[in-house]
Formats: structure tokens, C-alpha cells, sequence
């Protein structure tokens, strides 16, 4: 069985709510779909799509536009002559991610402190406590320093968990 080459062109779509969703757009999938690509397919293509918001514009890139770092995807945006990333979606996707692992942290820790509770272990409980405050902190000491990121790597860098 040989394989099959797929031909299609990348699509850049800016939703109304301000993301950026892409598409591959088959102009040959070497089956028989066989499409020149013109401004109308395209825009019939997006008409059928299923978009968190309707489709403000659209156009043609390369894949070679995308970043390639697709840690904060749902931060991308498109200015028309380029793709990157809006830091202020990417630093709230960073502390939403930041308060779920404190939250997991917290979640493990419940039953610990029960049981220390349950058991009299005044010492035990009291350091799961102070843990579980320190935890509590994390969103509110991460966040001057997710504000103060300028680039995704430094945002990458914000670990306070470590």
C-alpha cells in the first residue's frame, strides 16, 4: 500500500471572542477532494466549522507561521502579519494552571489532616496545616511574578510549587 500525500493549506481564523483557531484546509487528499482553495471554499469551510465564537477573519498562512511552543495554544492571536502569543490570556492560563496543581496539593492533603486531627497528633496536624496555608498562598505569590513575565519563557519559569 503506498501512502497517500494530503495537500492542504493552513487557515488562521480570528473568532469574535478573540482566539485564533486553525484549519487545514484539504485541497487534495488524493481520493478524489480536489479543490483550487479560492476565497469562497475557504470561507464555506469556516461557515461549517464548529467555533467557540463566530469567525471575525481569515486568512491563508503557512504552517511555518504557528509557534511552535503549543504550551499556551489557547493564548495564540494573529495580528494579520504574524502569530503569537497575548500574554495577558497566556499569564491567566498560567495561574488557573498554578491554582488547579495547588488545588490537587490540597485535595491530597484533606484526609492527612483528619486523620492527624482524628488521632491527636497535634504535631502532624499542625505542619499539614501550615502546608495547606503556605498552598493556599501560591496563587497570590505567583501572581507578581506572572504579571512580571514578558515572554512565555519567563512565564514558563513561575514554578512557585518547585
Amino acid at each position: 500500500m503506498s501512502a497517500q500525500t494530503i495537500v492542504t493549506q493552513t487557515i488562521a481564523i480570528t473568532c469574535a471572542n478573540g482566539s485564533l483557531a486553525v484549519m487545514r484546509f484539504v485541497l487534495d487528499d488524493s481520493r478524489g477532494i480536489k479543490r483550487e482553495g479560492t476565497d469562497a471554499e475557504i470561507a464555506a469551510e469556516i461557515a461549517k466549522a464548529v467555533l467557540e465564537s463566530p469567525c471575525v477573519s481569515w486568512r491563508r498562512i503557512e504552517e511555518a507561521d504557528l509557534p511552535s511552543d503549543r504550551d499556551f495554544r489557547n493564548a495564540w492571536r494573529d495580528h494579520g502579519t504574524g502569530i503569537d502569543h497575548d500574554m495577558v490570556k497566556a499569564r491567566a492560563i498560567h495561574m488557573e494552571r498554578i491554582r488547579y496543581a495547588r488545588d490537587e496539593e490540597l485535595r491530597a492533603t484533606d484526609a492527612l489532616v483528619m486523620r492527624a486531627d482524628e488521632q491527636g497528633n497535634r504535631i502532624a496536624s499542625d505542619a499539614l496545616k501550615a502546608k495547606r496555608q503556605a498552598l493556599r498562598d501560591l496563587p497570590a505569590l505567583a501572581s507578581a511574578a506572572c504579571d512580571a513575565a514578558q515572554t512565555i519563557a519567563e512565564l514558563k519559569a513561575v514554578q512557585p510549587w518547585a
